[in-house]
């Protein structure tokens, strides 16, 4: 077998397995809706892919994924916002303690401050 076959081979493999998954389980939904018989409690795959199909088709569908994205991202941003005043805030006794130092006449240099804010904030954290 040469090494172009080989190739082949493997991409059909990689990408058969998902596809055979995906089968495997439609085929299990379809077994179990079957077996229970009541669309209430496990609708068929027919019947789902029909909801489906209607959902997409009105305009109502996507203006809630767009509130869905929407709050999504202004809970982020919100998130974001309370991380970082908690972070200041958490940082605060590294500000303090330098200005106690600095009433004190003592001026660490540059490389120091880092250091000291490195591991306040490690122990912050």
């Amino acid at each position: 077998m040469t090494a172009e076959k080989k190739k082949v081979l493997k991409r059909l493999s990689s990408a058969l397995y998902p596809l055979g998954a995906a089968a495997f389980i439609v085929a299990l939904w379809a077994i179990t809706a079957a077996a229970v018989g009541e669309e209430l409690l496990v609708p068929s795959v027919g019947a789902t892919f029909r909801g489906l199909w209607q959902m997409l088709t009105e305009g109502a569908t996507y203006a809630a994924i767009g509130g869905t994205i929407w709050r999504a991202l202004a809970g982020w941003a919100l998130a974001l916002v309370a991380a970082a005043v908690f972070a200041a805030a958490c940082n605060l006794d590294t500000v303090l303690l330098a200005m106690g130092w600095a009433a004190r006449g003592v001026r660490p240099g540059w490389g120091r401050r880092l250091i000291i804010a490195g591991v306040t904030t490690l122990v912050t954290w």
